[in-house]
């Protein structure tokens, strides 16, 4: 773990939990903050590489169990330890609303989260999972909800998860791409009609018409996942 990266993120989230009377226990596994009834951690996952805001009732003998992720963000090896600010101010964010304070005006708009193992993909999971895998674009995805909360995601996938899809092919990121890929292929092999129109139409042929050389490219990372590169070859043939 990024011990610098880990400081900034409790640095950006004590505060929060210091006026609402946390108190730090450090233990032979790492630290957690306990208010008497409530506790919360930050781990990394080393294999996941993901840094993780985890929340759990106390017990009766004021021990913690049965933690529950609440926010987590890809951290990669070579991230610049900066970068941390950006996960603390997320996670200061979500415990504002796990902690039931009322949240700024700009920041009113949760966060959608992954799918559950066994559900089927939706849009709004695979959202939660687009902001995992890229979190730099948390704080662009409330401008795409309205104030009545309706997310306008075809608006996103066309101005933020397209462009994106074509940077890395541009600059042949493969081991972002590959975990685009999965993603965009899960949901489209297991998800909705929603969620299969999105990832066809709004990331695929918005990313790829009248591009040849990132669709040879992209076809490249699809030799595993048919349905995948056959829903890019017929979107691509009715974006004509």
């Amino acid at each position: 773990m990024n011990i610098e990266a880990y400081n900034l993120i409790i640095d950006k989230i004590k505060p929060l939990l210091d006026g609402r009377g946390f108190k730090t226990v450090d233990t032979e596994t790492g630290s957690y903050f306990e208010n008497g009834e409530i506790a919360v951690r930050v781990i990394f996952k080393e294999k996941e590489k993901l840094f993780c805001l985890e929340k759990c009732e106390l017990s009766d003998d004021k021990k913690p169990s049965d933690w529950s992720l609440i926010s987590e963000w890809l951290f990669e090896d070579g991230t610049k330890a900066s970068y941390a600010s950006s996960i603390g101010e997320d996670f200061e964010d979500t415990l504002r609303e796990a902690l039931g304070i009322k949240p700024t005006a700009t920041r009113q708009a949760a966060l959608p989260s992954k799918a559950k193992k066994n559900d089927q993909p939706t849009v709004k999971s695979l959202t939660g999972s687009f902001l995992t895998v890229f979190p730099q674009y948390k704080n662009e995805y409330p401008k795409y909800v309205t104030e009545d909360g309706a997310f306008l995601y075809a608006e996103f996938y066309e101005t933020v998860g397209a462009p994106l899809l074509k940077e890395l092919l541009r600059a042949n990121d493969k081991k972002r791409l590959q975990k685009y890929f999965d993603m965009l292929d899960e949901a489209y092999r297991l998800g909705d009609l929603e969620v299969r129109s999105v990832v066809s139409t709004c990331v695929l042929a918005q990313a790829l018409k009248g591009e040849k050389e990132l669709t040879e490219s992209a076809l490249g990372y699809l030799k595993d996942k048919n349905y995948l590169a056959l829903a890019l070859k017929n979107s691509l043939a009715i974006k004509k």
